[in-house]
């Protein structure tokens, strides 16, 4: 059957880097609002936000802010709301005026917003950091695997030991990551605890400013660096241990035979080495299976003639049976 289009000759190693390079970005959108790593750590009192609805004198301004609180919505982002004059009539005989207020709300263009955008979706975690969470569970659940030819020296200077590698993961970059997540959770305690009283407030209960550690952020920031750093460098290391064959060609369009093929396997390991140990794989695979001396076709051969022994052994005892008088033993 034809192909639609060729796989890949090589399997790309670099799925971490785009997902780091989003989360590590220097700004995000939440909504049409954008918020920079540069923004606001202090989160202000609120304004007196009374609504005056009726008064003499000079009336509000249609579209006028009046007064502007803070709250933090259910999806975890710090709004700023604004009270704004919606209507305003005066009565030309009294003097007197009526006005109708409504609210405008934003997200509150502030370091917290930042940090908790760059981690959430909603009250979902981001998929970008959902990735880079999920590969490190990954990877830990695989840290108790030791590869018996190498374990506590690297193969190359580029590359990471087992040990270095494991010791690392086990505690990074999750460490840094739940610093950051118990910052803000720490900070939207602290702010609910005041109780801002919000709207129509009577120009009381409007809190107290309030700001947040960026350091925690910074920490998990360059943490992704070096996590980057160190999977790049197990690639590496892997690459070495088991030897990377070279490929060539690739990238046959639809309905086109393929083109992409291994050229050359590493050669087996010298005396008294042991990596890369692809090429000593594959022979011995051969050796199994191919032509020159094919031990599994001889095994597979011996199972079958035994097998046809029993046959033989088992039909002459039904015969024997039989002519003796008696059922057969073996249907």
């Amino acid at each position: 059957m034809p192909n639609v289009y060729e796989p890949p000759i090589t399997i790309a190693k670099g799925g971490l880097s785009a997902c780091i390079t989003r989360v590590q970005d220097f700004g995000v959108a939440i909504g049409t609002t954008a918020v920079s790593d540069q923004a606001t750590l202090t989160i202000p009192p609120d304004t007196d936000t009374t609504e005056e609805r009726t008064g003499s004198g000079t009336a509000p301004t249609v579209g006028n802010a009046y007064g502007v609180w803070y709250d933090i919505a259910a999806n975890n982002i710090l709004c700023k709301n604004e009270l704004k004059c919606a209507t305003s009539s005066t009565n030309a005989n009294t003097g007197t005026w009526t006005a109708s207020y409504n609210v405008d709300v934003t997200p509150y263009v502030c370091f917290y917003n930042f940090a908790q955008k760059h981690l959430t979706e909603g009250l979902n975690t981001n998929t970008d950091v959902q990735f880079i969470v999920s590969t490190v569970s990954d990877l830990q659940a695989d840290a108790g695997f030791r590869d018996p030819i190498t374990i506590d020296a690297a193969a190359g200077g580029s590359g990471i030991s087992d040990v270095d590698f494991d010791n690392y993961i086990t505690a990074q970059p999750l460490g840094d990551y739940v610093a950051l997540e118990n910052t803000l959770t720490s900070f939207r305690n602290s702010f609910n605890a005041q109780g801002r009283t919000g709207r129509d407030n009577n120009d009381d209960g409007k809190g107290d400013a309030i700001s947040i550690s960026k350091g925690t952020w910074d920490a998990f920031d360059a943490e992704l660096d070096t996590f980057k750093s160190y999977c790049e460098r197990r690639v590496v290391e892997i690459d070495k241990r088991i030897g990377l064959p070279t490929r060539t060609g690739g990238g046959a369009g639809p309905n086109a035979f393929p083109t992409g093929r291994i050229t050359a396997i590493p050669a087996s390991p010298a005396e008294g080495e042991l990596i890369p140990y692809a090429r000593s794989i594959y022979n011995n695979v051969n050796y199994l299976l191919g032509q020159d001396i094919n031990l599994l076709g001889g095994i597979i051969k011996d199972i079958e003639s035994l097998t046809d022994l029993v046959d033989m052994v088992k039909t002459a005892r039904n015969k024997y049976e039989i002519f003796s008088g008696r059922d057969k033993v073996y249907s």
